[in-house]
């Protein structure tokens, strides 16, 4: 990688990577309330599958496309 980029993990990662998706998601659909963003969040992430462990997969991936 470089010195361009830096691995991160965990819940400080997770929260800025799906505070940028919640952010396009509400330029997306402006009139959107956040119960109905959040299942947005929620209805359209994957999950990572059994190859990766538990302890470092959390809920998923987020998908805003």
């Amino acid at each position: 990688m470089g010195d361009r980029f830096q691995r991160g993990s965990g819940t400080s990662q997770a929260a800025a990577t799906v505070s940028g998706a919640v952010a396009l998601l509400r330029q997306r659909y402006p009139g959107a309330n956040p119960d109905q963003i959040k299942q947005l969040v929620m209805s359209t992430g994957f999950a990572l599958g059994n190859s990766v462990s538990a302890l470092y997969r959390g809920n998923g991936i987020v998908d805003v496309a």
